[in-house]
């Protein structure tokens, strides 16, 4: 599992974002799959539509993210922060951490 740089993800983040907004459009859909987000602080940052099937996510900070349709299959979120995490008809099928 690669490990992902502060640097890095903020222009994954800054990608995926242009392309919500622009309908796809622009930018990039973020495909975090099988990435180690472990401890990321991802606070309040808009992840519709990521990819994010087998990421671990132990202890990341998802306060206030947006996750709808987002696919976290098979991701691992213990101990992860989910307070105010919008997980609206995102893909959990074997996601660990959600109570």
């Amino acid at each position: 599992m690669k490990k992902i740089g502060k640097k890095r993800l903020n222009i994954i983040i800054k990608r995926h974002e242009l392309w919500l907004a622009s309908e796809g459009k622009e930018g990039k859909q973020a495909n975090l799959a099988g990435t180690d987000l472990s401890d990321a602080d991802l606070k309040a940052t808009d992840l519709r539509k990521a990819i994010l099937a087998g990421a671990c996510l132990k202890e990341a900070d998802l306060y206030d993210a947006d996750l709808s349709y987002a696919d976290l299959s098979n991701a691992d979120l213990s101990y992860a922060v989910l307070r105010c995490t919008k997980l609206e008809n995102a893909n959990t099928v074997g996601a660990i951490g959600l109570k």
